[in-house]
């Protein structure tokens, strides 16, 4: 005992000595770690991330406008640079498409093109909101099945036997033109195209039968 607690000062007087023991394995694990992290940081789609603003910088330092006037040319280069930054990350799918698309509210200003205020009113358009809303209302639609019920609904009042291609005509145009009342008709105009495949499903295929085409034309003239 005496001797294993000499051992043991002596062992642990020493500054040099690790607190922790130090083998083989531990550093194979931290070379592997390493190894890893280069190869995590070093990948193709960090290449593309960095791709945007080296295609930026590079324009910026190698194309000159000289007409025009003063301020007008560094606008314009400048402009051509925002362009190839996001249509890099864009082609590239390097970051995400909500990121890509929102980047011009913070590279606009950065670069001096428009301020902050004018590219956020340009994102919040009338027409813009407009659309965004009815999109999200179908989306709140499909979410809850009302297409289904739509669709059902139309089978049951429609459809009837035998088939009736005029009457079931105009009851998807007119749920069609009920719904764009509420929604923007692009959107519209997608939704209702699922309740009029699974209409059309049930109806006899054939090259003589012109019912399909003439729904479909019905939807984007009411939608």
């Amino acid at each position: 005992m005496d001797g294993n607690e000499v051992n043991y000062h002596a062992i642990t007087d020493d500054p040099k000595t690790p607190l922790l023991p130090v083998s083989d394995s531990i550093i194979l694990k931290s070379s592997h770690s390493l190894n890893s992290c280069i190869e995590s940081i070093f990948t193709l789609n960090n290449f593309f991330i960095l791709l945007g603003p080296l295609l930026c910088a590079i324009i910026c330092l190698s194309v000159n406008f000289d007409d025009g006037p003063a301020a007008t040319p560094t606008t314009s280069r400048n402009m051509l640079a925002v362009l190839a930054w996001v249509f890099a990350w864009w082609l590239t799918e390097a970051v995400p498409m909500p990121i890509t698309s929102m980047s011009p509210l913070f590279l606009f200003p950065l670069f001096g093109i428009a301020s902050s205020d004018d590219v956020a009113q340009s994102y919040m358009d009338d027409v813009i909101a407009l659309v965004l809303g009815s999109f999200i209302l179908a989306l709140a639609v499909e979410h809850y099945n009302i297409h289904r019920r739509l669709a059902l609904n139309i089978t049951l009042l429609f459809c009837g036997d035998p088939l009736n291609p005029p009457l079931l005509l105009l009851g998807i145009c007119g749920t069609t033109a009920f719904v764009s009342k509420w929604m923007h008709n692009v959107a519209a105009a997608m939704m209702m195209m699922p309740v009029a495949t699974g209409i059309l499903q049930r109806l006899p295929s054939g090259p003589t039968n012109p019912t399909t085409s003439v729904i479909s034309a019905g939807l984007s003239f009411w939608g």
